[in-house]
């Protein structure tokens, strides 16, 4: 997503037609900064893990996640991990919540 791009709420409705299908997805807030790369690797997950976000416990909730995408994939912890591999060689960093609760190997990268 770029700065030019009409950045879309983060809503049920929204998520509602995403794929019940394994895969990755990416967060954006409201200044079109990626904050986190998730992955779903379960029959059903994307639209689970995105649910998920609604509820207050969870730890990037609603209030910072202004735009998402998912991909649909085989090997969703892979392509996480190559998602992530790739935001920290391009920007320097890994998105804020990766670096508070993921893998610690890609850290020290």
């Amino acid at each position: 997503m770029t700065n030019s791009q009409k950045k879309l709420p983060f809503t049920q409705l929204m998520v509602s037609i995403v794929p019940k299908k394994p895969g990755i997805y990416t967060l954006w807030n409201q200044k079109g900064q990626i904050i986190y790369i998730g992955s779903a690797d379960k029959p059903n997950c994307l639209y689970e893990e995105l649910m998920h976000h609604f509820d207050d416990e969870h730890s990037t909730s609603i209030d910072g996640i202004y735009d998402f995408q998912v991909e649909v994939c085989n090997n969703p912890e892979r392509q996480q991990i190559q998602h992530l591999e790739n935001h920290k060689k391009d920007h320097g960093y890994l998105p804020d919540y990766n670096e508070k609760l993921l893998i610690p190997d890609l850290r020290g990268k």
